[in-house]
């Protein structure tokens, strides 16, 4: 038996697969156009219809990094229909491209002085931080204020003697400044030299008043006992009384003071005088037979003595030693005293 085969179906089923076919493309394309609508942010993905663009913008940095800008982009893109008619622009979200912000920083620190000073001494240095981290533009260091220097350690009292004049006598002045050491070893701002104490003498020059006389009163010549400032030593003196005067008035107008070393004896009427030096004019004795009278009817001479001794010589003090005596021998008075030779 002949098998025949059936060719209206036949078409028709091929037909039908055909259409399905189609229909399926058709579906599938419009899957496309809906995922597009859905998805037009998403600009990861391919659209199928339109332009994309990117807009940039800078916009400034935060105040705690003021200095710089930040970058930013978004895509802008035109939305078209199938058929490329437009229908509008999408704008993503800003993302950042680049940040380039900083701030300006200073350091500061403190550094010790030299040993030998006092003080502060500050410095800075100065760089920029960026927000991103780590740091540019680090300068070196500079000083700000420097108030090191050296300081003073103590305030000493300083004293110096001094030699005195020329012409003076004594052991000399002395004198006393205060002054400040400082850490440098200087010495600084003296007060300038003040007396302390002074044992300088201008000393006394030409001769002294009379120490002592024996004279003849009215009835014959004098002497004297002077002491020569400028040579400490003793000088005498030779003289008549005042006419017609008793013996203590022997200041006549013809004193006369002799030179160094020089003695003397004078013979007067009834009466005789004498100086006598010895021991470098340190030692002089003065002499009269008739010093004074024994009064009344039976008037006499009576005869009398007198001694000095230099004892001492000091810068200014001269002490001195006097004896009177009697004819007899026996000493009648007798006193030491201290002699000022300078002014």
């Amino acid at each position: 038996m002949k098998k025949t085969t059936n060719k209206s179906a036949l078409s028709f089923a091929i037909l039908s697969i055909f259409t399905a076919t189609a229909n399926s493309a058709t579906e599938q394309d419009a899957n496309k156009d809906s995922t597009y609508q859905a998805q037009m942010l998403d600009f990861t993905k391919i659209t199928k219809s339109g332009s994309r663009n990117n807009e940039d913008r800078a916009i400034a940095c935060p105040s705690s990094f003021p200095i710089g800008s930040i970058l930013q982009t978004r895509q802008v893109v035109q939305v078209v229909d199938v058929s490329g008619y437009y229908q509008r622009t999408d704008f993503s979200s800003w993302y950042e491209q680049s940040r380039d912000c900083r701030a300006n920083r200073v350091e500061e620190r403190t550094i010790a002085c030299p040993a030998n000073q006092q003080g502060e001494h500050k410095q800075q240095r100065y760089f920029q931080e960026m927000q991103t981290g780590g740091i540019i533009g680090l300068t070196n260091w500079q000083t700000v204020s420097n108030s090191c220097d050296y300081y003073r350690l103590r305030t000493e009292t300083q004293n110096q003697t001094q030699a005195c004049s020329a012409g003076q006598r004594g052991s000399g002045r002395t004198l006393s400044q205060t002054i400040e050491i400082w850490s440098d070893g200087s010495q600084r701002n003296p007060s300038g030299w003040a007396l302390v104490s002074s044992d300088c003498h201008t000393p006394k020059t030409g001769i002294s008043p009379d120490y002592a006389y024996i004279g003849g009163g009215a009835w014959g010549y004098f002497a004297g006992i002077a002491y020569d400032y400028s040579n400490n030593e003793f000088r005498c003196i030779i003289g008549t009384p005042r006419s017609g005067g008793p013996h203590q008035d022997h200041v006549g107008t013809d004193k006369k003071i002799l030179n160094r070393g020089q003695s003397y004896s004078m013979d007067g009427t009834n009466v005789s005088a004498q100086c006598r030096l010895s021991n470098n004019n340190k030692t002089i004795d003065i002499s009269a037979n008739c010093a004074r009278t024994s009064g009344g009817t039976n008037d006499f001479c009576i005869t009398e003595k007198t001694e000095a001794r230099i004892l001492s010589v000091d810068a200014c003090q001269t002490t001195i030693e006097i004896d009177g005596y009697l004819g007899n021998g026996q000493r009648a008075n007798h006193r030491t005293f201290t002699e000022n030779t300078c002014e």
